[in-house]
């Protein structure tokens, strides 16, 4: 599962997440760790989104960094 490889990648973690999420900062990487919910719920508290609209994004997001990581291993 992508969502493992982002915790046990931590050091690059964080920079994919402001990407994507720029008013992210350390506390992500905590939230990683506590698991979606958590993480979608910090999104939507420093980004100014529902919830619910947190969790799509995230969504949406994961699903891009796995078809990007899907396609650099098919690529080798």
């Amino acid at each position: 599962m992508f969502w493992d490889h982002l915790i046990k990648s931590w050091q690059i973690s964080l920079p994919m997440i402001r990407s994507r999420f720029p008013h992210a900062d350390e506390r992500a990487l905590d939230a990683l760790h506590k698991g979606h919910h958590c993480f979608a719920e910090l999104m939507a508290r420093t980004h100014d989104l529902t919830v619910f609209e947190a969790r799509e994004e995230v969504e949406d997001w994961l699903h891009i960094l796995h078809i990007s990581e899907f396609e650099r291993s098919d690529v080798a």
